[in-house]
C-alpha cells in the first residue's frame, strides 16, 4: 500500500516489524514511531492538519466524498474495558474475588464480584477478537484445578501448579492476537506477560491488605469476626452479636471448614477457621486459639502421641 502511493515501503514495514532497521529512522529491535514533523520529512505524510475542516481549507475538497464514522457507545465501552489499566484491574479484582470465595463457606459477594470482573475482562477481549472460547475454557480449567488443590487435595502439588499455569496462560493469550509470531515480533506478547504479572502482583498485595486492614473498618466489622477478650486477648462474635466462648470450649462444625466455615459452640453460631487442615461438617471441634478477627479450631478428639496411653 505504501509503495502504491509513492511512499517508502521500508519505513511502513518497520512500523509493524521490529526486526527491521531503516537508516536514519530506526534501529533493529524497535518499531518505527514518527511524530507529525518526522512523518513529513520521511515522506510518509503529505500534510498536517488539526481538523478535517483545516485540511479541506488548506488543500481543497477531496475528490471522493468524506464519510465520518462515529464511535458508538458499545465501541466506547469495549475500548474502555480493553484499555491497559482497566483490563489489569479487572484481572486483579476478578482473581482476588475468586480467592476469597474459595476460602469462605457458601457463595457470597466475593464470588459474585470475582465472576463479574472476569466476565467483563473476557467479554472485552472477545469483542476485539483477542480472546476466544479456548482462552475462556483454559481459564475455567485452571480455576477448577486450583479449587481442587485448595479444597480437596491436601498440601500443594501438581493440580495447583497446573492450575496456576492454566490461569496465567489463558490471561496472556487473551491479551494478544492468535498469531503468536506477530505478537512476539511486535512486543505484544512481552506486554501481555508484564500486564498479567502486574495483575497477579496486585492480587497478592490486595489480599494481604484486605486480610490486614479490612477487619478494622466499619464494613469489615460486619463481614468478619471481631474481637476482645476481657482478659486482654481477642474473641469473636457470633451472628447474633453474643460474645464467643473461650479457648478450649468445644462445638460442632456446621459447614465444611476449608479452612473457613461456621461452627456451633456454646449454643452460638460462629465463623471459625481450621488450623489443622480440612474438617467436615458435623465434626466435633475445639477452640485452639483466638487472635484478632480469627477463631481457630481443631478436632476435639486427637490421637494420643506415640508412647502415651489414652485416657
Amino acid at each position: 500500500t505504501a509503495e502504491a502511493t509513492a511512499r517508502d515501503g521500508a519505513i511502513a514495514e518497520s512500523m509493524v516489524d521490529a526486526s527491521l532497521s531503516v537508516e536514519g529512522v530506526v534501529e533493529a529491535g524497535k518499531l518505527t514511531t514518527l511524530t507529525g514533523s518526522e512523518a513529513l520529512l520521511a515522506g510518509i505524510a503529505e500534510a498536517r492538519a488539526a481538523t478535517l475542516e483545516e485540511l479541506v481549507a488548506e488543500h481543497g475538497a477531496m475528490s471522493e466524498p468524506i464519510t465520518v464514522i462515529e464511535q458508538s457507545w458499545a465501541e466506547s465501552m469495549v475500548r474502555f474495558l480493553t484499555s491497559s489499566t482497566i483490563s489489569g484491574l479487572l484481572m486483579s479484582l476478578g482473581m482476588l474475588g475468586l480467592f476469597f470465595e474459595l476460602m469462605s463457606p457458601g457463595f457470597g459477594w466475593a464470588g459474585a464480584m470475582g465472576i463479574t470482573m472476569l466476565v467483563l475482562f473476557f467479554t472485552g477481549q472477545y469483542l476485539v477478537h483477542l480472546a476466544g472460547l479456548e482462552e475462556m475454557l483454559l481459564f475455567l480449567v485452571g480455576i477448577i484445578l486450583l479449587a481442587l488443590e485448595i479444597l480437596v487435595i491436601p498440601g500443594f502439588g501438581v493440580a495447583g501448579v497446573l492450575g496456576i499455569l492454566a490461569v496465567g496462560t489463558s490471561l496472556v493469550l487473551a491479551l494478544v492476537s492468535a498469531d503468536i509470531d506477530i505478537a512476539i515480533s511486535t512486543g505484544a506478547l512481552e506486554d501481555a506477560l508484564l500486564r498479567v504479572l502486574l495483575s497477579l502482583l496486585g492480587t497478592v498485595l490486595g489480599a494481604v491488605l484486605l486480610f490486614k486492614f479490612l477487619p478494622r473498618t466499619r464494613v469489615g466489622r460486619r463481614l468478619v469476626l471481631q474481637e476482645r477478650l476481657a482478659s486482654g486477648g481477642s474473641v469473636g462474635f457470633g451472628t447474633d452479636g453474643v460474645e464467643a466462648p473461650g479457648i478450649g470450649e468445644t462445638g460442632v462444625a456446621l459447614t465444611d471448614l476449608k479452612p473457613f466455615g461456621h461452627a456451633k459452640i456454646g449454643g452460638r453460631r460462629l465463623e471459625v477457621v481450621s488450623d489443622g487442615g480440612y474438617l467436615s461438617k458435623g465434626d466435633t471441634i475445639r477452640i485452639s486459639r483466638i487472635s484478632g478477627s480469627r477463631i481457630e479450631v481443631r478436632p476435639a478428639v486427637t490421637r494420643p502421641a506415640e508412647g502415651e496411653a489414652s485416657a
